[in-house]
């Protein structure tokens, strides 16, 4: 029962993630892109053996790990988090009053 967290701790330092296709991990990753889902044991073996052998893949998912990590994560979409908070909490809150 792992959040979808694991995988952008993962992916901030472009640590590319294998994950159980459990529904915050299916909504997360997009399979191929960013990390690889697995159902399965046979699935979890194929996944690990294709990361294991293909570096080429293991950095382009890294990487696409760091990109998504970023969005969802990082300091733009705190901030955009923030200042919707911010309208939905606070009467006549305007973005432009916080200088964004």
């Amino acid at each position: 029962c792992k959040s979808e967290l694991k995988f952008f701790e993962a992916g901030i330092v472009s640590v590319p993630t294998i994950a159980s296709t459990t529904l915050p991990f299916q909504n997360a990753i997009r399979r191929g892109e960013d990390g690889l889902l697995a159902g399965s044991n046979a699935e979890w073996g194929a996944c690990l053996e294709t990361l294991a052998s293909d570096p080429e893949l293991r950095t382009s998912l890294g990487a696409g790990a760091a990109r998504s990590a970023l969005a969802g994560f990082g300091p733009d979409a705190q901030k955009r988090e923030f200042l919707t908070l911010c309208q939905q909490l606070l009467p006549g809150f305007s973005p432009g009053l916080a200088g964004a």
